[in-house]
């Protein structure tokens, strides 16, 4: 039997395209365990009309304990003598279990090959793994050291694992970003054959937001990921220069504080990771770590001055076209349709900051995407004056650490003069802000709140079918 585990979180979307992709292919035995990790939309129910209509179909739900969690629960409860891992917004092709079901399945690891594709339907081919038995230690070595980086090896996602290899390694629950690389990296330590089957694909659904938009890590986090799956690639007596490189230069990309990575590279546990994967950067030489300090040292200097000097210069030019162009295409900024950013608006971290369609932000507001996503939905007016963190101090540390966490806020708010928000904050949609309100919890739905901190003092009523179009001259 073939176990197939797919972690469900908000995804209502594209849940049904996923589980049809599953029920299309011609596959006698096996179950879908379909676990909710505490679903706000629609997802569980969609789960469990599934259910009610498919005996092979198994529903779990959970609190909200995040994707490692729910993987977590569904090979406790697999049953089958295989399994394999399907997120809920990417789905298979119509030939991916034909050709599971043509393997021989005598090794321990079946790898697919898997596309890329995007929303509007465009496909992305990936380079393909050639197809073959893999067996044998030094063999696996060479494959491993050829081909690691490839994503499909990477993510636990397009292939097949035996059930009782998974029982004694699980996704570590407090890993933000990159416990299934870790996964995969202790998986992979147990196999002794791999099997690479041909015309079996998964299709990656291409997300508009980037890790480095999506994840944003300490210092000391970033670290600590990149040192875990460090640890775990070691053990498979591996080079893979490609991987190796990509590893440092991902957890690396995803540090809050672009102008602090020198403090990054000074970490005990980066110094370590070095020592090792510098080869995949320079050939080794006696000076290059003076050379590397260097080049690191200019980089952070230059990246300092174009955030914090030529951003703000560009900011106060009096033409939007001239502002948004510099965000979008030098700092990063995902910016919608008809949206304006007036003059003197202050950005941090501006590549996490999302602006939907016909948003309007008035002079003089500061958007910070240091500790997390900054998500603003369409037709959102920002008053001027207005400051929303996602990153602030801890008043009870010890030692006045930093923390943070995501802001969104839904389509048509509104959000009168000097008001701030603080760092986690979910604004639902057509919520007013009224002036001067610091908003410390989330607030619902057309819900209006004032006052320090913020509370509910009425509630909006009209139909929120407005579009805002507001591009004065000049401003």
């Amino acid at each position: 039997m073939l176990s197939i585990i797919i972690p469900v979180y908000n995804a209502e979307k594209y849940l049904k395209e996923c589980i049809d992709s599953v029920l299309r292919q011609n596959l006698e035995d096996y179950e879908v365990i379909l676990v909710d990790d505490g679903s706000t939309d629609s997802s569980l129910k969609i789960c469990r009309s599934y259910e009610s209509k498919n005996s092979r179909i198994k529903v779990l739900h959970q609190t909200n304990q995040g994707v490692s969690s729910a993987r977590n629960s569904g090979i406790k409860q697999a049953n089958g003598d295989w399994l394999t891992f399907i997120d809920s917004d990417d789905v298979i092709d119509d030939s991916f279990f034909l050709q599971f079901n043509k393997s021989p399945k005598t090794c321990d690891l079946i790898v697919g090959q898997y596309k890329g594709f995007t929303n509007n339907g465009n496909y992305i081919i990936e380079k393909e793994i050639p197809k073959g038995i893999y067996e044998g230690e030094n063999c696996i070595k060479d494959f491993l050291s050829t081909y690691m980086n490839y994503p499909i090896l990477r993510g636990p996602w397009g292939k097949f694992y035996r059930t009782a290899l998974t029982k004694d390694i699980s996704f570590n629950i407090n890993q933000k970003v990159g416990e299934d690389t870790v996964f995969s990296l202790k998986y992979l330590k147990k196999c002794n054959s791999i099997e690479v089957i041909e015309n079996a694909f998964y299709l990656y659904r291409k997300r508009e937001i980037p890790s480095q938009v999506k994840y944003a890590l300490s210092i000391e986090d970033s670290a600590e990921y990149l040192y875990r799956s460090y640890i775990e690639y070691l053990k498979l007596d591996i080079r893979c220069l490609e991987f190796e490189k990509a590893q440092f230069e991902f957890y690396k990309s995803l540090v809050i504080e672009k102008e602090e990575l020198h403090l990054w590279y000074s970490n005990p546990k980066i110094k370590d990771v070095w020592k090792i994967y510098k080869r995949s950067f320079i050939d080794s030489t006696p000076d290059v770590q003076d050379n590397i300090k260097k080049d690191m040292t200019f980089k952070q200097k230059a990246e300092q001055f174009r955030r914090f000097v030529l951003l703000p210069l560009i900011m106060h030019i009096p033409s939007f076209r001239v502002r948004h162009w510099f965000l979008c295409n030098k700092m990063g900024l995902h910016l919608g349709k008809y949206s304006n950013i007036l003059r003197n608006v202050q950005f941090l971290n501006p590549e996490k900051i999302i602006i939907g369609e016909h948003c309007v932000i008035n002079p003089y507001c500061l958007l910070d995407g240091r500790g997390g996503i900054l998500h603003i939905g369409d037709n959102v007016d920002i008053a001027r004056e207005t400051n929303i963190f996602t990153l602030q101090h801890d008043p009870h540390s010890n030692t006045h650490a930093a923390c943070g966490g995501d802001v969104i806020i839904e389509d048509h708010v509104w959000i009168a003069s000097r008001v701030t928000i603080l760092p986690g904050i979910h604004i639902g949609k057509g919520a007013v802000i009224a002036c001067g309100a610091i908003v410390t919890r989330d607030v619902p739905e057309k819900a209006i709140v004032g006052g320090v901190p913020a509370r509910i003092i009425g509630w909006r009523k009209n139909e929120l079918n407005y579009q805002l179009n507001y591009r004065p001259l000049y401003r």
